[in-house]
């Protein structure tokens, strides 16, 4: 018999359908023939981050509506292509585990099969729960928390209740709701308290969102840039929350004032969210210039200029 040579292989053969999405800067869906170009180390991986692939592998067995997820890293070379020993180390450790237990064949046993795997991760509890939200909303279910966050969030509950609200329900949150119904609650949920903020700003980066509610953000963003100490976790979950977007003028604009701010510009932690999150605006040739300028000056030093450089020169 001749054993698969790719995790696409491998999934055909075991009759799994599968989705990918990157993990590692944003959630966000890979078509599969990118995929497949990724594996054959013919494509360089899309969404490199500290020269890892980190993605999540939707599971879906042909004879199940329960898919299951693998958390998975991969390095990749110089190019930001696959290193393949890697994948052929876990696809060899997979196979020899499923000939050794006759019970691994079924799809719970190919499920367990992959456990210990040095390259599967656990990420981020947000990370998972937007994971899981995307394939939740896919096949049409329903979200068990998606009524009591949005209870919270538009001012139905006590502001003081949120202890009480989980992380899959923010993310729900985030992916489930409809354009109009997060334009109408914005107003209400920017002004809660900063940590449920921050929260579903993160979460919001996984979606696109309509111009209307990019304006109000941007509004609290720029009012944000005026106060005499800035909150800079409660600024970049702004622009972390309107990422999603490319070539939109308003977020253009909104990375230029925070680059030019008189303390905020030589923050390290603003050139991470930037080149993590809004890389593509650096394709535009003075943003780039006005960004390695500042970042030349960040207070993290020669080690953070380094390091933000190395992770953007991987960006496809």
């Amino acid at each position: 018999m001749t054993h698969p040579t790719t995790l696409g292989d491998f999934f055909q053969y075991s009759e799994l359908r599968y989705q990918v999405f990157d993990i590692g800067r944003r959630v966000v869906a890979i078509d599969l023939q990118q995929f497949e170009q990724f594996e054959q180390a013919i494509q360089p991986y899309p969404y490199p981050m500290q020269q890892q692939a980190m993605l999540a592998l939707v599971l879906s067995p042909a004879q199940s509506t329960e898919p299951y997820i693998w958390f998975l890293s991969f390095p990749l070379d110089e190019q930001g292509l696959l290193i393949q020993a890697s994948r052929d180390h876990f696809l060899k450790t997979l196979i020899e585990r499923i000939l050794q237990n006759a019970s691994a064949q079924t799809a719970s046993g190919i499920e367990n099969a992959a456990q210990d795997s040095p390259y599967i991760i656990k990420p981020y509890e947000d990370k998972m729960a937007v994971v899981h939200a995307k394939v939740n909303h896919q096949l049409q279910r329903q979200s068990s928390y998606y009524q009591e966050t949005l209870a919270y969030y538009v001012l139905e509950k006590p502001s003081n209740d949120w202890p009480s609200l989980v992380k899959q329900g923010i993310a729900d949150l985030a992916i489930y709701a409809e354009g109009l119904s997060l334009q109408q609650s914005v107003g209400h949920w920017l002004s809660l308290p900063d940590e449920p903020v921050i929260s579903l700003c993160h979460s919001l980066e996984n979606r696109p969102l309509p111009l209307e509610i990019m304006t109000i953000i941007q509004t609290y963003f720029e009012t944000a840039l005026q106060q005499k100490t800035v909150n800079m976790a409660l600024l970049l979950a702004y622009l972390r929350a309107v990422s999603y977007q490319h070539d939109e003028p308003i977020i253009k604009a909104m990375i230029e004032k925070v680059l030019t701010h008189r303390t905020v510009c030589t923050k390290v932690d603003v050139f991470a969210t930037i080149a993590g999150r809004l890389w593509s605006y650096l394709r535009e040739g003075d943003l780039c210039r006005l960004f390695l300028t500042k970042l030349a000056e960040n207070d993290a030093g020669q080690a953070g200029f380094s390091h933000i450089v190395a992770d953007l020169v991987f960006m496809p």
